[in-house]
């Protein structure tokens, strides 16, 4: 796929070798019988991991069907990285590790080009650090007009900056509930839900992004989408479930992307580094809002008829109001 950035790691090398525990850099993955954890300098990034690689004629899981776990270093346009992968001869599970400030970790999978695979064709479970204290989470859904308020008052709370409004009033958070109808529906706009555990978090709850607040740092997890895949971040069995869907009934192998996973002391540089990152990784054509000129127009009053009107609009609806203005 030459559209991505990834070096192939198709080749198991002579720096491939059958570890249960892989250590570098201040980071260790450990391999257990049924996930993997990532560490570093000893504290979770990573508490449990693992992948269910979805073939038409098979299944797999790793790290129980896992032939070995190994490790490529090498470096490309974000700098020098590591990547551990679980490893069969058709299938792989890759955490790709940069050695920066803050914590980068890219979470993927390769699979052989001949296979044929469902949809989706692997899907990656994995449970957040214990030492999380409390999460803002962004997610599409069930919404009310209070909640207007909250982007200017929690986030700002959260990343402990002084508000920019006031708080929303009438409403209990989390709210009772965040599902939607089915497991792929989406609303219309993205709301800031503050939580003490992802088990707001359901089957059918759409989520844009996780930030965990841990002591003095942040934890942050963003899907990773490509040309192919769009990723879902979505809860169940007390696990984040990443799965990346192309809604074919047969796919064919390559790259599978999971998510992006960051810690750091400053949430709002942790995101944007971990959003800048998914573009150089993927090389989708994404504009950024600090890289776009503040349109002229937006400089003035404006109106939305579809706001006022919703479906009920025609000619006469829209120039009568313009005149009342």
């Amino acid at each position: 796929m030459a559209f991505l950035n990834f070096k192939s790691s198709n080749d198991t090398s002579s720096f491939m070798f059958k570890y249960s525990s892989i250590s570098f850099r201040g980071y260790e993955v450990k391999r257990e019988d049924e996930s993997i954890s990532l560490k570093f300098l000893n504290d979770y990034v990573i508490e449990r991991a693992r992948f269910t690689f979805n073939a038409i004629d098979c299944q797999m899981t790793f790290p129980k069907d896992a032939e070995g776990m190994g490790l490529i270093e090498d470096r490309d346009s974000l700098g020098e990285y590591g990547d551990v992968m679980l490893y069969t001869r058709d299938f792989k599970a890759l955490l790709r590790i940069y050695k920066s400030t803050p914590s980068i970790i890219v979470a993927y999978a390769e699979i052989a080009e001949y296979l044929k695979l469902k949809d989706p064709p692997a899907v990656m479970k994995l449970l957040c650090p214990r030492t999380i204290e409390s999460y803002l989470v962004f997610q599409s859904g069930p919404t009310a007009p209070e909640l207007s308020k909250a982007f200017g008052y929690y986030s700002q709370v959260f990343a402990k900056l002084e508000p920019r409004s006031e708080p929303p009033e009438g409403l209990t958070y989390p709210p009772p509930s965040l599902e939607l109808k089915d497991e792929y529906s989406q609303g219309a706009w993205v709301n800031p839900v503050l939580a003490k555990s992802l088990n707001v978090i359901g089957s059918n709850t759409p989520v844009h992004l996780i930030l965990g607040k841990m002591g003095g740092r942040f934890f942050a997890l963003i899907p990773l989408s490509s040309e192919n895949y769009k990723c879902y971040i979505r809860g169940g069995e007390g696990y984040i479930v990443l799965k990346p869907r192309s809604f074919m009934k047969i796919n064919r192998g390559g790259f599978v992307p999971f998510g992006i996973v960051g810690v750091g002391e400053d949430p709002y540089k942790l995101i944007r580094l971990l959003y800048e990152c998914a573009r150089s990784l993927t090389g989708l054509p994404v504009g950024f809002r600090w890289e776009k000129n503040f349109p002229e127009i937006f400089k003035k009053l404006g109106w939305c008829s579809w706001n006022a009107f919703l479906r009920e609009i025609n000619e006469e609806r829209v120039l009568d109001t313009v005149k009342k203005m």
